[in-house]
């Protein structure tokens, strides 16, 4: 997360870079390093660079985690897990409405924008499986990525993740499971 603002589209993304990267590059010249031999310029006219996109997803399987937790007063259960990927810019609408249909009618829905538009999220939980949810994330003001090894010509700028059952958890729901939470009592 320290080199994302270098690309962003976050109208305070320069500043915050100018602030922050040189105290930062100071403590991690390997990080600086990398960044310096990967750097060219990008075709919109933003410095591009090399990110380890294995990472950056890793983090939002994370964040996922902390949000499922904080919104609906529940950790992830045991059996389940997120799964995330980019969608690229031409398959947001379709991917985003087909995540959207994993959760089923009428889900629990959460949006934040934090900080103006550096962190921007929408989550929504099913009804059915109180555990099923889906969530969207657009980064630094619309950041784009690229460099998908399946797909190293398209570009992202939205992130989802799911919240699925896990490929090794007992084949019969656990009735931890099926609980809807909206019937419990205040």
């Amino acid at each position: 997360m320290t080199m994302v603002p270098l690309g962003a589209n976050h109208p305070t993304a320069r500043e915050y870079a100018e602030l922050n990267l040189p105290g930062r590059f100071a403590g991690n010249r390997r990080l600086h390093r990398s960044i310096i031999e990967s750097l060219r310029p990008g075709d919109n006219g933003q410095p591009a660079y090399e990110v380890a996109s294995a990472e950056v997803l890793n983090w939002v399987q994370m964040v996922v985690r902390g949000l499922f937790a904080h919104h609906f007063e529940r950790p992830l259960h045991r059996n389940w897990e997120p799964r995330v990927r980019h969608v690229t810019t031409a398959q947001e609408a379709e991917g985003t409405a087909i995540m959207e249909s994993l959760v089923g009618p009428d889900p629990e829905a959460v949006h934040q924008n934090l900080g103006d538009g550096t962190v921007e999220y929408w989550g929504q939980r099913s009804h059915r499986l109180p555990y099923c949810s889906v969530w969207r994330f657009i980064l630094f003001g619309g950041l784009e990525w690229s460099g998908d090894p399946e797909a190293p010509h398209e570009t992202y700028s939205t992130i989802v993740c799911g919240t699925f059952r896990r490929e090794i958890a007992p084949p019969v729901l656990e009735a931890d499971e099926r609980q809807d939470w909206t019937l419990r009592s205040s």
